[in-house]
């Protein structure tokens, strides 16, 4: 039987990830690989319920330069994580995910990874995105060891101009792999025909937004966004739910709730979407579904929702532009 190692995101608790790991496992075990998951950057098995909300802090200091962090701890743990999958594998795969990032361990992990994989009979870039804007320093990094791959699979049009910037020929473009989610669902998870006027809202993780994106909003305006948001629903006579895909998101969903206005909040309720099944199960149910995060707009198609973007990233832009207007 033919080995394949996939190296993503896979492990940590974040549910588009898990979707990620979840299909390309479930393709490649059914196309008769053995199939082996390694951590990118994120080496321990989570779920969402694993944390303790009311006392979760994400990991995101500014005590000292990422380069710093990455020498002192994370390489250590990648080198423990890598030594659980040495062996000869027929095929090494990265992705999917935007794994093509600035500003984190990423381009660190990205080298790393693609030289643990040169022992392999083919290495492939499956379904990965990429930022726009990476830094100099960043780009050279990432030109050199893309050039080590046979092909490149990226998951939008903006991700491929940038790899192709980078001088890298061996690059197309396909649709993100959580598209294929639907297929692997249990037989029991049978979408409805009709759906009751239900919106799930699922709140962006103000940190994130702030860390990442640079956007001017302060806490009290995001907030306002977000309730009017459940107000705008409300009014529309929609039954409204609360959602998230990571643990960010959930703390963050919890302490807006707690600050809405009675007369909404008795109106509301905060699902338990600790784990995919949960998510793929309430995704039956909804029929409308906003989000600033991809891949549950992704899993929300493809369970036959109504999506809608809410554009805190330049990823959510571009996948409104390519998917949600086309």
């Amino acid at each position: 039987m033919k080995r394949v190692l996939i190296v993503n995101q896979g492990k940590s608790a974040n549910l588009g990830d898990k979707a990620i790991r979840l299909v390309l496992k479930k393709y490649f075990e059914e196309a008769g690989y053995e199939v082996s998951n390694a951590g990118y950057t994120h080496f321990e098995e989570n779920t969402i319920g694993d944390f303790d909300i009311s006392n979760y802090k994400m990991v995101r200091r500014f005590d000292f330069p990422v380069l710093i962090k990455w020498i002192l701890k994370k390489r250590r743990e990648l080198r423990q994580e890598m030594q659980k999958y040495r062996g000869n594998y027929d095929y090494f795969i990265l992705g999917g995910g935007q794994l093509v990032k600035s500003k984190c361990y990423f381009p660190y992990a990205f080298a790393a990874w693609t030289r643990f994989g040169k022992y392999a009979k083919h290495k492939y870039i499956i379904g990965v995105g990429s930022d726009t804007d990476l830094k100099w320093c960043d780009r050279k990094k990432y030109r050199y060891h893309l050039k080590e791959y046979e092909r490149i699979l990226v998951r939008d049009t903006e991700s491929f101009q940038t790899i192709k910037n980078l001088g890298i020929k061996n690059v197309s473009s396909m649709p993100d792999v959580a598209y294929l989610m639907c297929g692997y669902l249990e037989k029991d998870l049978v979408q409805k025909e009709e759906r009751d006027e239900i919106s799930l809202i699922m709140i962006f993780d103000y940190n994130t937004y702030k860390y990442h994106f640079h956007e001017e909003l302060d806490f009290d305006a995001y907030r306002l966004f977000w309730e009017d948001k459940i107000r705008q629903e409300l009014e529309l006579n929609h039954k409204v739910l609360l959602g998230y895909t990571t643990v960010e998101d959930k703390k963050q969903t919890i302490e807006i709730y707690n600050t809405l206005p009675e007369i909404y909040k008795n109106q509301v309720r905060i699902l338990d979407l600790d784990n995919l099944d949960d998510l793929m199960k309430e995704l039956m149910a909804v029929k409308y579904i906003y989000s600033g995060r991809m891949h549950a707009l992704i899993l929300g198609m493809t369970m036959g929702c109504e999506v809608h973007g809410i554009p805190v990233s330049d990823k959510l832009r571009i996948f409104e532009n390519e998917y949600l207007m086309a």
